[in-house]
């Protein structure tokens, strides 16, 4: 980190995620994985999507723009929650460019929060938040693998994810760490 060359203290104060209280909607009755994003990071999707097909899954697309044959729901911040939350896994693919180094991990903490399982690319942060119970893969084969991984524990990364999400990215864990750090 190029601020610890010019500070002795450096604090990192991540991305936070709204938690929400609402109980979990009635799961879809297909497998279905979810990716949520905009039109502009739409191809980072691409590469996966026939691994999402290869481990038996319906894919939702929440955006403005989806690949043909998946779910497009359009977004919307009243029902984004709930329409994750239906789902049985999130996908975050990344390629590893240098602006996508640089993502906050976003998606994955959406997942988290809303009580889903998530397939990540080892990509920057998202490394880092595999410890939520992510599974990492690469390639198309490894993304089929993950999935159907996650078939067979029947969604038991879901609740470590949320866990995970409340204690370290959520705002009031956020809120307390800050009343420690400043004066």
């Amino acid at each position: 980190m190029i601020a610890r060359l010019r500070a002795r203290r450096v604090l990192v104060i991540p991305t936070t995620v709204e938690i929400t209280a609402a109980p979990r909607p009635p799961l879809l009755p297909h497998p279905t994985a979810v990716w949520i994003g905009q039109k502009a990071t739409l191809p980072y999707l691409d590469p996966v999507v026939q691994a999402v097909r290869d481990a038996g899954y319906l894919l939702r697309v929440i955006a403005d723009a989806a690949p043909e044959g998946a779910e497009l729901v359009p977004w919307s911040l009243e029902t984004e929650h709930a329409r994750l939350a239906e789902c049985h896994a999130g996908l975050a693919p990344l390629p590893g460019a240098p602006f996508a180094r640089g993502k906050c991990g976003y998606k994955v903490l959406q997942y988290y929060a809303a009580g889903l399982p998530a397939v990540a690319s080892p990509v920057g942060v998202q490394r880092t938040l595999a410890e939520g119970g992510a599974l990492l893969a690469r390639t198309p084969a490894e993304w089929t693998a993950a999935l159907l991984r996650l078939k067979e524990e029947g969604g038991l990364r879901g609740p470590r994810g949320r866990a995970f999400v409340e204690r370290r990215y959520a705002a009031p864990a956020l809120a307390e760490r800050l009343k420690r750090i400043l004066p």
